[in-house]
């Protein structure tokens, strides 16, 4: 090869890395297939014999979540995402708003449940599965519609070979509700699959 045709393909090669861009990343999408608001303790006139433990109230428009001096609640949603947890990258869940606007910040904690195996027609605070520690903490800013995509990477790659998963939602010191698949505005996933 002569020199300046050597040179030519050498001054080409940037050309041709910059010619193809590295693939666009590719997201999958999924909603909750099932949800809850699981009572802790609170008012519960309306439970059964007036016991938090005995309220079962998924298949509802709201769900809420609640860490307050008057009452204790939590939201349990389940997934089936289209992978099993080891063929995650990454992920992050959309909820699609609260009911009221919250005049103070507050946190939401994100906690793994220990199991799925469980039906949101029946499940309450005596048969909802055990939580693990929270793995995400969240500020919510005064006056916020809803939360940004949050990044719960660990509750995705914690899902079994048929992708199920469930965690829990707690809002610290405040009384926040959200929206429930049964309202129409499902919570959504946003997988990057390995």
């Amino acid at each position: 090869m002569h020199f300046p045709t050597c040179l030519h393909a050498l001054l080409a090669l940037p050309i041709l890395a910059t010619a193809h861009p590295a693939p666009a990343t590719e997201y999958t999408y999924t909603t909750v297939v099932k949800d809850a608001t699981i009572i802790r303790s609170g008012n519960c006139t309306d439970c059964p014999s007036g016991e938090c433990n005995q309220c079962t109230l998924g298949l509802k428009d709201t769900l809420v979540a609640s860490a307050t001096n008057e009452e204790e609640s939590q939201i349990l949603v389940g997934f089936e995402q289209p992978m099993p947890g080891w063929a995650v990258k990454s992920c992050s869940i959309l909820f699609p708003g609260f009911g009221d606007l919250l005049p103070n910040e507050f946190e939401v904690t994100f906690a793994l449940a220990l199991s799925s195996d469980w039906d949101e027609a029946t499940v309450n605070g005596d048969n909802a599965p055990p939580s693990a520690p929270p793995f995400k903490t969240v500020t919510v800013p005064p006056l916020t519609r809803s939360m940004d995509y949050v990044d719960i990477t660990p509750a995705c790659r914690s899902a079994d070979t048929d992708g199920r998963f469930s965690m829990y939602l707690t809002a610290l010191s405040e009384h926040a509700e959200i929206w429930g698949k049964d309202s129409g505005n499902a919570a959504m996933l946003k997988i990057v699959p390995l």
